[in-house]
């Protein structure tokens, strides 16, 4: 249930206050790996709230009512998207930003002056590989693959967000 997920606990009590999962049943290896970053933010009406930023694989930069883990709204996509939510199938499903793009694990930084966001995004096709095999006990099985495709160019992009 909290996989993909910004997932808020009170640092007093450790218990839980909230969750927003990003992607349910995660496929396509579209975790939620870069560290957010609490921030002032205005929410819906326009209101200056605390809000937290997280940059997701997905390519966009979602901002979040820190009271409540709510979506506020996200960003356009910050880097090329190409059938993201397609099927990994026994040939090869071709699907970008890929398993290492958008925004994996670098942290955002911000300009609470100019309200502005920095990421760093990659460019990185895939095809996306099922793989039919028996479970190996106690060992990794991922059931399939990623693979990058080594005729299609890949790059790094840095992205101010407002």
């Amino acid at each position: 249930m909290y996989t993909d997920s910004l997932v808020s606990l009170d640092l007093d009590t450790g218990k839980y206050v909230c969750h927003f999962q990003y992607i349910a049943h995660d496929l396509w290896d579209l975790d939620a790996v870069s560290p957010t970053v609490i921030t002032k933010v205005a929410d819906k009406s326009g209101k200056t709230i605390t809000g937290i930023l997280h940059a997701g694989k997905s390519g966009h930069i979602y901002v979040h009512d820190a009271k409540d883990c709510s979506l506020i709204r996200f960003s356009e996509a910050m880097i090329p998207q190409e059938n993201m939510w397609t099927l990994p199938t026994k040939d090869g499903a071709r699907m970008l930003p890929g398993a290492n793009g958008g925004n994996e694990w670098s942290p955002i930084a911000t300009n609470p002056n100019l309200s502005l966001a920095y990421s760093l995004n990659l460019h990185q096709p895939m095809n996306y590989f099922v793989d039919s095999s028996p479970y190996p006990d106690g060992k990794l099985w991922l059931g399939g693959a990623f693979k990058v495709i080594p005729t299609e160019e890949q790059w790094g992009k840095l992205v101010a967000v407002d």
